[in-house]
């Protein structure tokens, strides 16, 4: 049977709302500066969120396929692959579509500038469309609105099962030598990034949004922090670390990321940071479960945490809808009050939109979760049939 925790839910959840943070402020914030806005711009670390939990996430369902085909090591993993894709791929295809629809009509016939501008070269929308995009520097983050991400996890998922099964052998020889593999991912890559820096001239470097930031490597270290919450938590760990110890290391972890987010990207903290925060997600993940396992989250947070775990549990949908409203939709408006001349503060309106946002975002995001499941169900239906 799956395993399902409410506590990886809500990390999901939050790790959405940050991302609905600062892609809301794009068309918004042209005069607010400062620490304030930094703060808002360092919510973009949700995706660090996304990946600790999605590699926790994953070892459940490796585990869960691995006892029902024991004997089958190849052909699961390419069941675990193929599972992973098509998870993947029906709503990405479709919202895709959708983008360059829009972006036809906008420009092309309407001559507007919309709030994400695709690439459509052909080559870039053929590569996006097979999830290799991600290997591309000029078609990473072009093709789809923040579509980095799937370019990285879809790799980051063809790694799993032999990540997950390096751990296991590693744990067998010393369970402690697993804490070590995280922090050596994130040196090998800064070391990578600094040698890549020096040959090209610095032509290639790793600051905030670059490639070599969205690139998968950058994001393996959070992700195989993941996988070692798994293990902790298969050994009752976060039932053991005390509420207290969990989150004042999860505030102290954050408080130094964004101290360095704060610093000039010349000493490489992009390969640092999203190690940082994944590591504070980590404390905050043992903070939740403890309360989970052991007395479970108070009643009358059950509205606030049932929201949030929903956005967790249709965060996928939710990432694939929210660009038609964190960039066409808040830039159309933004344009609109312009040419009314209606004069806004924009402190005021982001606070304003934000939560409104995040309410359609979670609204199309579930139905476009219902409507991929009776696709799903469909094809399943008729694949039976045949």
């Amino acid at each position: 049977m799956k395993r399902t925790l409410l506590s990886l839910n809500i990390l999901k959840g939050i790790a959405m709302i940050m991302i609905l943070i600062v892609h809301n402020r794009h068309f918004i914030f042209y005069h607010t500066e400062g620490v304030l806005r930094q703060l808002i711009n360092f919510a973009q670390m949700g995706v660090s969120l996304f990946f600790t939990v999605s590699g926790m996430s994953l070892c459940y369902s490796w585990n869960n396929q691995c006892k029902t085909n024991p004997s089958h090591g190849i052909s699961n993993y390419w069941n675990f692959v193929k599972k992973r894709y098509l998870r993947l791929a029906l709503g990405f295809l479709i919202i895709l579509a959708i983008n360059l629809l829009l972006n036809f009509v906008l420009v092309d016939i309407l001559h507007f500038s919309p709030g994400y501008i695709m690439n459509r070269d052909p080559l870039g929308l053929l590569v996006t469309i097979l999830f290799l995009h991600g290997l591309f520097p000029k078609y990473i983050n072009t093709v789809f609105p923040s579509g980095w991400y799937i370019g990285s996890t879809i790799l980051l998922y063809l790694l799993f099962p032999m990540l997950f099964q390096f751990f296991q052998r590693v744990r067998r020889i010393n369970k402690h030598i697993i804490l070590i593999l995280p922090p050596l991912f994130c040196l090998l890559y800064f070391l990578l990034t600094k040698q890549i820096a020096f040959y090209s001239n610095n032509t290639i470097y790793p600051y905030n949004c670059s490639f070599l930031y969205f690139f998968f490597l950058n994001h393996l270290p959070s992700f195989s922090v993941g996988i070692m919450l798994f293990f902790h938590e298969e050994e009752h760990f976060p039932q053991k670390c005390p509420l207290w110890i969990s989150l004042l290391l999860g505030s102290l972890f954050t408080m130094l990321a964004f101290y360095l987010y704060l610093k000039p990207d010349v000493y490489y903290f992009f390969t640092i940071i999203p190690f940082l925060v994944s590591i504070a997600s980590y404390w905050f993940a043992l903070f939740l479960l403890h309360i989970e396992h052991c007395q479970g989250f108070p009643s009358f947070l059950s509205a606030i945490t049932g929201f949030i775990a929903n956005c967790g549990k249709y965060s996928y949908e939710m990432y694939l809808m929210h660009g038609f409203f964190s960039w066409y939709g808040i830039k159309a408006l933004t344009l609109y009050l312009t040419a009314q001349g209606i004069l806004y503060n924009d402190l005021f309106l982001y606070i304003i939109l934000l939560p409104v946002t995040i309410i359609l975002v979670y609204t199309f995001g579930h139905l476009l979760s219902d409507t991929l499941n009776r696709i799903h169900n469909f094809l399943h239906k008729k694949k039976s049939l045949s």
